[in-house]
């Protein structure tokens, strides 16, 4: 049995289209695998960084009910529970841009965590007052945050 020109043709279109798919690398050169391996372990980072700002709200607002807390360090501190409010969302809002593969707004999504986080901190700055707890959570999120971003284009 001979192969027609036609059926030929068809095959090589059907090789192209395959491998097109199911290539290794995307149209910039980056591996496909590295990518999935980036998402993948920033996910697991912003998860992480999510039930790690939930347990310090906590302590936030055990903060925020002592009597013993002052006035600007109150003010911040209620600052400080509305913008990890936002960090929280902005934490789920990056893994289900990740789970889209809509990697711009993923780092987009991990950038207002640092935002938030870093406006939290600004009202003790501002305030002109030292919180040791607060600048500690802060770097570590910083931190975190920043090595989720570096996740996301490895």
């Amino acid at each position: 049995m001979a192969l027609t020109k036609q059926t030929l043709t068809l095959i090589s279109i059907y090789a192209l289209l395959f491998s097109t798919l199911y290539a290794k690398e995307n149209s910039i050169g980056v591996k496909k695998e590295a990518v999935a391996k980036g998402a993948n372990s920033a996910t697991k980072q912003l998860q992480e960084m999510e039930k790690k700002i939930v347990a310090f709200k906590a302590t936030i607002k055990t903060r925020l009910a002592d009597p013993k807390t002052t006035g600007p360090t109150k003010k911040c501190l209620t600052q400080c529970d509305k913008n990890f409010d936002d960090a929280i969302k902005d934490a789920k809002t990056g893994i289900e841009s990740i789970n889209k593969g809509d990697l711009g707004k993923a780092n987009m999504d991990i950038s207002g965590i640092q935002t938030d986080v870093e406006t939290c901190h600004d009202c003790f700055r501002d305030a002109n007052t030292k919180d040791a707890e607060i600048t500690s959570f802060g770097e570590w999120v910083q931190k975190v945050a920043g090595d989720c971003l570096k996740s996301l284009k490895s």
